[in-house]
């Protein structure tokens, strides 16, 4: 009669373990997956906070960007700098030109070439 009770009790115990082992594998599962979203939330916030700060920039580029007709200027320390216009108008990237003074001014990134009256830069407001 003690075996019967015995059997008994281990099954009784045995399934409880089962259930236990169960429950505690589908919170492990839901804490995984909780896991994986704040690492996405994580990931999406580090791109919105760099996003922010190009946006950034490129309003503080803006701000410095000086154009009259086809003559575009990027202000540093107070002197007015060509940029290429075609980098600016497609890419919002000021880029300045190189050779100014030099006789050759050309864009580094584009490869177009500007002929460039420097005096243009120097009264843009």
């Amino acid at each position: 009669m003690f075996g019967k009770i015995n059997d008994a009790y281990e099954s009784v115990k045995n399934g409880l373990e089962v259930e236990v082992n169960l429950a505690t594998a589908e919170q492990k599962e839901r804490l995984a997956d909780a896991k994986m979203a704040l690492a996405d939330i994580k990931i999406a916030y580090a791109d919105l906070i760099e996003e922010n700060d190009s946006l950034k920039r490129k309003q503080n580029d803006d701000k410095n960007i000086h154009i009259d007709g086809t003559c575009y200027a990027k202000n540093v320390d107070g002197k007015n700098y060509a940029i290429c216009p075609k980098c600016w108008e497609d890419e919002g990237k000021a880029i300045m030109l190189n050779g100014i003074g030099a006789g050759s001014p050309d864009c580094p990134k584009c490869k177009n070439y500007y002929d460039v009256d420097e005096s243009k830069y120097e009264n843009l407001q």
